[in-house]
């Protein structure tokens, strides 16, 4: 590295490497994180329950998996498309196509 007077710096190469991990780490954190804030843009997203598993939250509205991330559900695409946001449009939706609306499903009929 250089100083402020322009001479060059020697940095070791464990300081180095030191660096090089926690910026890895922060980003896998950050990756790991997730677009859960994206559950506040929806009626109780925080508490959408499974709906195959009795008393089990679906913490991956609109994915695949349950707990999020991968692939999107028929409702993460639809979500997807209306720009991330509770729509009118959204709510009167069936995504799922078992004959109830989307904001019947999430308690905003």
């Amino acid at each position: 590295s250089i100083d402020c007077q322009g001479s060059y710096r020697v940095v070791s190469k464990s300081t180095g490497k030191m660096w090089k991990s926690a910026l890895i780490l922060a980003l896998c954190v950050l990756g790991a994180s997730g677009y859960g804030n994206f559950r506040t843009n929806i009626p109780n997203g925080d508490n959408v329950p499974h709906p195959c598993k009795a008393n089990y939250i679906w913490h991956g509205v609109g994915h695949e998996n349950p707990a999020g991330g991968g692939a999107r559900n028929p409702f993460g695409l639809d979500f997807y498309r209306q720009g991330y946001a509770w729509t009118t449009e959204l709510c009167r939706m069936d995504s799922d196509g078992d004959g109830k609306t989307n904001g019947e499903e999430l308690g905003d009929p």
